[in-house]
């Protein structure tokens, strides 16, 4: 997990991109900004995080709300800036960033094996 939440190119997931075993993330959403403030949301579902890639603004208050759809197994421990979040089944779990500098922020599953990346523009 460490790998994946550090970008290493020797992480699982990035791995097996390089030789094939998967595609890049296609997948790809921006954030909605209302009253200053702007919110991202990705849906957690057993196997996987979507969409892999969220945009956000550089320099707004964030907001990620991960929405959980019959989430099950490792999909439901969420790690984001190296804390741990338990996803509940079904629900919503609201994660506050803060401001965001430009870059990328990555979350993964406690194992590493299911990831997605927020972008900051």
């Amino acid at each position: 997990m460490a790998l994946e939440l550090a970008g290493s190119p020797w992480a699982a997931s990035r791995v097996a991109q390089t030789v094939g075993f998967s595609g890049a993330p296609a997948d790809v959403a921006a954030a909605t900004v209302v009253g200053g403030q702007q919110m991202a949301v990705i849906t957690a579902r057993t196997g996987s995080y979507s969409p892999e890639n969220v945009q956000v603004r550089s320099g707004v208050p964030t907001t990620l709300v991960v929405q959980s759809v019959g989430a099950q197994g490792c999909v439901r421990s969420f790690v984001i800036r190296g804390e741990q979040k338990v996803l509940p089944v079904h629900g919503e779990t609201r994660v506050e960033l803060g401001v965001l500098q430009p870059g990328r922020l990555d979350y993964a599953c406690g194992m590493g094996m299911y990831t997605g990346v927020i972008t900051i523009v």
